[in-house]
């Protein structure tokens, strides 16, 4: 319910997508990295017509219940990437359960869908070893429903040990990421 190996069941299988984060404090970075790698490519193929967002914005920093570090300019910067689809789009509120979070969280969005020119500034960090060992796992569970992610995950990867050796170096990148 919610593990990367719960792609949906048929007609739909596949379209179920859970990015399991092994552990709390997934934060922009992360988030980014999981829509640039992930989730932008199966977007892509999938070219939707409209976008409907479930926004309760749970995983945004100060949330109890999350337990995720998403500040608004993270959301933000998700909701670009989304307008650049060029569908219609649908947020629709619901849950949060830290009211100053979702209020910021929820201002940032709107300011992204009103201001057309409005670009949020580059969130320049890497992502930890656990977050790309999530993101590698969730993949891995996707590629026989979307053959597009393939490409994205054809460098060296490493093992378990690999990526605990490696979890101290800052220019560690996603497709190094253990499967």
């Amino acid at each position: 319910h919610g593990a990367p190996e719960s792609v949906g069941k048929e007609p739909a299988q596949g379209f179920s997508i859970n990015i399991g984060w092994n552990g709390a404090g997934a934060g922009d970075i992360e988030y980014l990295t999981a829509y640039d790698e992930l989730l932008a490519p199966i977007f892509q193929e999938f070219n939707p017509e409209f976008i409907v967002i479930s926004a309760g914005m749970d995983s945004a920093r100060g949330d109890p219940l999350g337990g995720c570090d998403l500040t608004p300019q993270g959301y933000a910067s998700i909701l670009h990437r989304l307008k650049s689809l060029q569908a219609p789009i649908v947020l629709v509120l619901e849950g949060g359960y830290n009211c100053a979070s979702v209020a910021h969280s929820v201002c940032a969005c709107l300011e992204t869908f009103l201001l057309s020119d409005s670009t949020p500034k580059n969130i320049s960090k890497h992502p930890s070893p656990m977050a790309l060992k999530a993101i590698a796992r969730t993949a891995r569970a996707l590629w026989p429903f979307w053959p597009t992610l393939r490409p994205h995950f054809t460098k060296v990867i490493r093992t378990a040990d690999d990526l605990r050796r490696s979890s101290s170096s800052s220019s560690l990148r996603f497709g190094d990421a253990y499967l």
